[in-house]
């Protein structure tokens, strides 16, 4: 690929994105972001998003392009970024984002729609659509208001000044702080990558819908889920490995 550095090793697919000065989202970048996503060939149990551009996560948005772009065009971009960061969100992999650097527009839209976002305390991250008279598009209104709730979502949107790590940590935007983010990414993405991959798929539907769902619609469906998952061989497997106080080996076909 152009524009991505690409590597699968021991159930954990590492994107990198290496499209220089800034990561600008282009549709060329976009478009291997959605091959790299629907990768064939064995499926990885978690994915690590990241920059090889030093500085930077991800710029965003292509705003010369958009510049330049009539209305079909601009609509068929904002929808590609839709479909790009919606393959994230939805695959049955966990999905980290590492933020060391800029990350701004798209590139806090791509990281919303992972389920783990991982930051340096001095990285930057904001939407700053505002400040240039458009909105962001790509999923971050509806995502960001599910993370953070109204108040920080609001501040972040409507005011489009960026903020720190060390403050997306404590307002709830970012889970986790280090001084190295893509090595905690590989560490936690290789413990996870270690678990039941059919109870980490069932697990993250699960959250995302909770988003959603009344209480009685998503208990009911947390425990049609949590059947389906009982039944199968990891879960079994997980059970009787805590029985025998001994690592439990899953597989990945259940």
């Amino acid at each position: 690929m152009d524009h991505l550095g690409v590597t699968h090793r021991d159930g954990v697919l590492h994107v990198r994105m290496a499209h220089p000065p800034v990561n600008a989202f282009t549709v060329a970048l976009l478009e291997e972001l959605r091959d790299a996503f629907l990768t064939s060939g064995p499926r990885p149990r978690v994915i690590v998003l990241s920059s090889e551009v030093g500085g930077i996560f991800a710029a965003g948005g292509d705003l010369r392009f958009m510049a330049q772009a009539d209305e079909p065009t601009s609509s068929r971009y904002v929808l590609l970024c839709q479909e790009v960061y919606g393959l994230l969100e939805r695959s049955d992999q966990v999905s980290i984002a590492a933020i060391d650097g800029a990350c701004l527009g798209g590139g806090l839209e791509i990281a919303l729609a992972a389920d783990i976002r991982v930051a340096s305390p001095t990285s930057r991250l904001g939407l700053p659509e505002a400040s240039l008279g458009i909105l962001a598009g790509g999923g971050a209104i509806h995502r960001l208001v599910r993370a953070t709730g109204q108040g920080v979502a609001r501040d972040l949107l409507l005011a489009g000044e960026p903020i720190s790590g060390a403050t997306a940590h404590g307002w709830g935007l970012v889970s986790r702080l280090s001084e190295d983010p893509v090595a905690e990414a590989l560490r936690l993405a290789a413990r996870i990558a270690e678990l039941s991959p059919d109870a980490m798929a069932a697990t993250k539907s699960l959250a995302i819908a909770a988003s959603t769902d009344d209480l009685a619609a998503g208990l009911a469906d947390e425990h049609r889920r949590w059947l389906e998952v009982r039944r199968g061989t990891n879960a079994q497997e997980g059970l009787t490995a805590f029985a025998e106080r001994r690592e439990a080996r899953f597989v990945a076909d259940d």
